[in-house]
């Protein structure tokens, strides 16, 4: 059951402490940090698969706190870089069992709290790794926005290169790369239960056609999406949630 109150991180674990055996354990150092921080999946690479990503979090403490209470832990759950208290919501998450991301904003001019393809590369690899040391334990990030950054290859590779160095998970991007797995539907901040449930039935239907499926989703649409989500398993057994990392390729 989702527990709908506002409530910082150190608030939820006290007042609700989840069960010491859902905590998400940290992998072995040599592990790259996409499976060291990644939660395990016992579905086999073979079974038809989706994954979900609630996006945007910490903006909204009750959106925030609804999600890491009642998301299955196999749903991955991504956070603002620049949300407050950020490395102690990780903690949550993960305590409740749950991978982890980081929300990475490109704009299309230059933003303090964004990458930008008009910066100097070395500029927006300095920018990333600042909200990389702000987020501990992450398996990887969430990349949206910007076509110009698409299009420019000298201002994204080098973002890339460095994420792929890191071992972190790249989601979002529609590129062909080590590590990167694009998304196959996304779900807007406050989508009508209509658009909510077409987005659900593209990504089964995916799923159930081409073995692996990935969507993304709002914090602010999430709450509808897993009564959503539950109906459209009806008679639909073979498809399973597993987390983002069960779906990206080396």
């Amino acid at each position: 059951m989702a527990i709908e109150e506002d409530l910082s991180p150190a608030e939820l674990l006290a007042k609700y402490p989840p069960d010491p055996s859902d905590a998400l354990p940290t992998g072995a150092q040599d592990l790259p940090a996409w499976q060291r921080f990644g939660r395990t999946s016992m579905i086999s690479p073979e079974a038809r698969r989706v994954a979900l990503i609630i996006t945007g979090l910490g903006r909204n403490r009750t959106d925030t706190v609804r999600a890491i209470t009642g998301a299955p832990p196999e749903a991955s759950l991504s956070f603002d870089p620049d949300v407050p208290e950020l490395a102690d919501w990780i903690a949550a998450a993960r305590a409740y069992g749950h991978e982890v991301f980081l929300d990475l904003p490109l704009s299309e001019t230059a933003r303090a709290d964004a990458l930008a393809p008009e910066q100097k590369p070395e500029d927006n690899v300095q920018r990333l790794d600042a909200m990389l040391a702000r987020a501990p334990m992450i398996a990887g990030v969430v990349m949206r926005g910007s076509e110009a950054f698409l299009a420019d290859g000298a201002a994204l590779q080098p973002i890339l290169k460095h994420l792929q160095a890191a071992g972190l998970a790249i989601v979002g991007l529609p590129v062909t790369a080590p590590l990167t797995v694009g998304a196959d539907e996304v779900i807007a901040p406050e989508e009508t239960q209509r658009e909510i449930a077409r987005a659900i039935d593209s990504v089964m239907g995916l799923a159930r056609h081409r073995g692996a499926a990935l969507g993304l989703v709002d914090s602010s649409s999430a709450a509808s999406l897993f009564p959503a989500w539950q109906r459209a398993l009806v008679g639909r057994d073979e498809i399973s949630l597993v987390p983002a990392s069960a779906v990206v390729g080396e």
